[in-house]
C-alpha cells in the first residue's frame, strides 16, 4: 500500500485504489486472467461471484448502481454450466437483473431463462418491442412474436 491509500498487486505504482497487473496466459482461451472472484458457497442454482459497481448518489452517501455476476445455472453436482447476469438499479429500488447470457449462448433481456438466441420480454412477461434494421434501414431476416392479444407472429 502506498501513502495515498492505493493498493497495487503486481505493480509498485498503483494508479487507483486497487490496481491489479499481471499476466497468466490460459492457452485454451487465448486471453489473460488478471483477477479471479470465486464464491465458496454451497453449489446451488444462482450462486456465484459478482462485481458490484456504484458511487455517491447524495452528499457522501455511496450506493450500488449495477452488478455483473457469474452464477451457476443449476443445482446439479458436477455440472458447471454458468451464466453471466447483468443487473441495474432504478431510483428507490433494489438491484434487478436486466440481461442474462446462458452457458449455451442464449441471451435474455427481461428474462432469466431465454429460450432463443435472443429472447426479449417486457416486465409483464410478454414479448417486448424489438427492432432490427441493416445499414440501409431495411429490416431483414427478423421474426417478431408478441404473446399479447392471443399471440401474433410475423416475419420481415
Amino acid at each position: 500500500m502506498q501513502n495515498n491509500g492505493n493498493v497495487g498487486i503486481g505493480t509498485t505504482s498503483p494508479s487507483g485504489k486497487l490496481d491489479v497487473q499481471g499476466a497468466r496466459h490460459i492457452p485454451a482461451t487465448g486471453w489473460q486472467m488478471i483477477a479471479s472472484f470465486m464464491s465458496t458457497d454451497t453449489a446451488a442454482a444462482g450462486v456465484g461471484a459478482g462485481i458490484v459497481l456504484g458511487g455517491v448518489y447524495t452528499g457522501t452517501t455511496p450506493t450500488t448502481f449495477g452488478q455483473i455476476a457469474g452464477i451457476k445455472e443449476n443445482a446439479t453436482d458436477g455440472n458447471y454450466d454458468g451464466s453471466l447476469a447483468f443487473s441495474t438499479r432504478l431510483n428507490g429500488s433494489i438491484l434487478n437483473e436486466r440481461l442474462r447470457i446462458l452457458a449455451n449462448g442464449n441471451v435474455g433481456i427481461g428474462t432469466t431463462s431465454p429460450g432463443r438466441k435472443l429472447d426479449v420480454r417486457s416486465s409483464n412477461g410478454q414479448s417486448g418491442y424489438f427492432e432490427y434494421s441493416d445499414t440501409t434501414g431495411s429490416a431483414t431476416g427478423l421474426e417478431v412474436y408478441h404473446t399479447g392479444n392471443g399471440g401474433t407472429a410475423f416475419s420481415v
